[in-house]
């Protein structure tokens, strides 16, 4: 059954367990960039079950770093030389926020997302034991973020600009605004992408 914006979520989408996101994420085919101008980066896309409702871990950035100061993103970060993506996602997560490799399933992979700061971004979906000992980098991370999945279905949660002009191009940008916390750019895209492959979700 298909989600119809505006409607309440149904049940089954609520209740989905690992295995049934897994199987939805295989079916889907990732799109790779080819732009070898872009600098390879992994993020972690990390899942938990919390009061018996997925949620999404993001972390705000610190304001201390020299580019995406305070904005919400996934854990992860820039490949070190002759690293594979998956390492560099889950060697980045455990260093920003203290998850061990060995505690991460991970399921699958999504689509490549280019930014305008010259970066192509692999995500990879993984689940995470919860309750977890997190421990920031508080060099890197303001704060970590818990957001419930079924949250970002919400249509007065989310938002899309189609006015955005870059390289003599116009390109849509999207927001979710969840109780204060703007997630936008990239990572709405590939929360969006996830939402729509795993939830049946269709933009309102």
């Amino acid at each position: 059954m298909e989600y119809k914006p505006g409607s309440e979520l149904p049940v089954e989408k609520l209740s989905l367990d690992k295995s049934e996101i897994k199987d939805k994420l295989a079916k889907h085919e990732p799109f790779c960039l080819d732009n070898s101008s872009l600098k390879p980066a992994a993020v972690l896309l990390p899942l938990f079950k919390k009061d018996d409702r997925w949620h999404v871990l993001l972390t705000r950035r610190s304001p201390h770093l020299p580019t995406h100061r305070n904005e919400i993103s996934f854990p992860g970060g820039v490949l070190d030389e002759g690293e594979k993506k998956l390492e560099a996602a889950l060697r980045e997560t455990h260093e920003e926020v203290g998850i061990k490799p060995e505690d991460v399933d991970v399921l699958d992979r999504l689509d490549e997302v280019g930014t305008m700061t010259n970066f192509c971004i692999t995500p990879f979906v993984g689940v995470i034991p919860y309750p977890y000992t997190f421990t920031v980098s508080e060099d890197e991370i303001a704060e970590i973020i818990e957001i419930a999945l079924d949250s970002f279905t919400e249509p007065e949660n989310y938002r899309r600009d189609d006015t955005w002009l870059f390289r003599g191009k116009t390109y849509p940008v999207y927001y979710f605004n969840i109780d204060g916390n703007v997630v936008w750019g990239a990572t709405a895209k590939i929360l969006k992408q996830f939402i729509e492959i795993v939830l049946d979700w269709r933009e309102p």
